[in-house]
């Protein structure tokens, strides 16, 4: 025990400092760590899952290529104009959610529903030839019947199939989220990083320190027996404590709603801790990886900030998506 927590804090005094240097420089320096965190993670699903790592390389290596030929031709990409694939890949997870669950009535009736949707919109919405969203019609369209068709497809396969792309998906979405953001990235981009991580951190340590020292009732013996419901109490004692006495002097908002949003994203750490313990014990592995002394991989090292992640990418794609539907509807004439 000794020698893996002192494994594991000396990890963290290396890592914790180089992680922050490059969120205070931001930008291509950031999307270049996400990238790398986002290679490394589906690496370790893959190797977890027994898949061959070349489709992975082949993917990611084509998927530089894009986004350095955008670059070289100045083609300006934010997180605006990537949502319709947080649309698709968000569609695609809850079909095969439901796949896995075996509910495959459900997403004929939800597939069904969207495809109505979209027939009816192309239809019937007359495009003014001024200032008419077309652009955006068709990528919303496109966004939605790809991800229609997404599901059908992996309907079909076999359940190992649906929850290898399942985690893909999973891990896809928040990766994407943050290497988007940050071509708009500011000073408050970073107030809120160093706010998300000293949430998952502490939560994270304390709840190790509290499980260890206290011990007691299990939180989900059948999922991960080494976490107490001892260790979640104190790691979420501390980081709201944390949060109100800390966070609060370099994020202007209300104390509030600071203590609103870090209890979310305490309970997002908790589940993300437990699903990633889940998909282990699924696939009896002990750790995704052993790349971080102490830690396991980096999916053992990330779990929980992918959840926390989880919530600001469905607040904000929420909001994207009630503006683009209130746009296609508003914006063009019906006949």
């Amino acid at each position: 025990m000794v020698n893996n927590f002192i494994l594991r804090m000396v990890s963290a005094i290396i890592l914790a400092p180089l992680v922050i240097y490059v969120l205070y420089l931001g930008g291509v320096y950031f999307q270049i760590l996400s990238l790398i965190c986002l290679f490394l993670m589906l690496r370790e699903w893959f190797s977890m899952n027994g898949q061959d790592k070349k489709t992975l390389f082949i993917s990611f290596a084509a998927c530089l290529g894009a986004f350095a030929f955008s670059k070289f031709i100045k083609i300006n990409i934010s997180i605006y104009d990537i949502r319709y694939v947080m649309y698709a890949l968000g569609i695609t997870l809850i079909c095969n959610l439901m796949s896995l669950n075996n509910h495959g009535k459900m997403i004929k009736i939800f597939t069904g529903a969207m495809l109505a949707l979209m027939g009816y919109m192309i239809i019937h919405l007359n495009v003014a030839p001024k200032g008419a969203p077309v652009k955006e019609l068709i990528m919303f369209t496109g966004s939605m019947i790809t991800s229609v068709i997404m599901a059908f497809w992996l309907n079909k396969k076999t359940k190992k199939t649906k929850f290898f792309t399942t985690g893909i998906i999973y891990i896809l979405i928040p990766m994407l989220y943050v290497t988007f953001n940050a071509f708009e990235w500011t000073e408050n981009c970073f107030k809120m990083a160093i706010w998300i991580l000293t949430v998952v951190w502490s939560c994270d340590i304390f709840a190790y320190l509290g499980g260890r020292l206290i011990g007691g009732a299990k939180l989900a013996p059948q999922i991960s027996p080494n976490k107490t419901w001892s260790g979640a109490i104190v790691g979420g004692i501390s980081t709201m404590t944390l949060s109100y006495f800390v966070i609060s002097k370099f994020v202007q908002i209300d104390k509030m709603y600071i203590l609103s949003i870090t209890a979310i994203m305490i309970i997002a750490a908790i589940l993300g801790d437990l699903l990633e313990s889940k998909a282990k014990r699924i696939l009896n592995v002990k750790d995704s990886g052993n790349i971080i002394p102490g830690h396991g991989g980096i999916l053992d090292r990330l779990d929980s900030l992918l959840m926390v992640l989880y919530v600001f990418v469905i607040a904000e794609m929420f909001c994207y998506l009630k503006v683009d539907l209130k746009m296609l509807l508003t914006s063009a004439k019906w006949v």
